[in-house]
């Protein structure tokens, strides 16, 4: 992964699907105290949870390659009991005129070095991390640093 596209993290907004709404999150700005709130009623409760995906995998994959790594992510989430939900990686400042490049992931409450091994296995360059309080980008693949975004 190169540090632009590491950078490109750092560029991600976060929605969420939440009884069949779409929450979106720009997550580089810190979360008011309401936004916390919604969030926390998003992904059942307050505290630390990972968004992961198994979308193009350090290299770019076809749709149908990609719904079946989704699909594959979310029976592995299943099999360890835990609970999802959707969650989309969605680029903050798409190329002028183009739709936003997304991914499609889940938000699942976990630890950090189980959502770490979930997105090796999927071979994630990284994930985002909520402490909280702030998001993270965790790196999986990667050799980078955690960092806040």
């Amino acid at each position: 992964m190169t540090s632009t596209s590491w950078a490109e993290y750092h560029d991600t907004n976060l929605r969420f699907t939440h009884n069949g709404v779409d929450i979106t999150f720009v997550i580089r700005n810190a979360l008011t105290p309401e936004q916390l709130q919604q969030l926390a009623q998003c992904v059942g409760g307050p505290g630390e949870f990972a968004v992961i995906t198994a979308f193009n995998p350090g290299k770019s994959l076809s749709d149908d390659a990609n719904r079946q790594a989704h699909a594959e992510l979310i029976a592995h989430v299943q099999s360890q009991g835990l609970k999802f939900i959707e969650a989309h990686g969605v680029a903050a400042t798409p190329a002028a005129g183009a739709i936003p490049h997304q991914e499609l992931g889940v938000a699942i409450r976990t630890s950090k070095n189980n959502a770490r091994s979930i997105a090796e296995l999927f071979m994630q360059n990284a994930f985002f991390w909520f402490d909280g309080a702030n998001f993270w980008i965790e790196p999986a693949c990667e050799t980078n640093p955690a960092a806040r975004v």
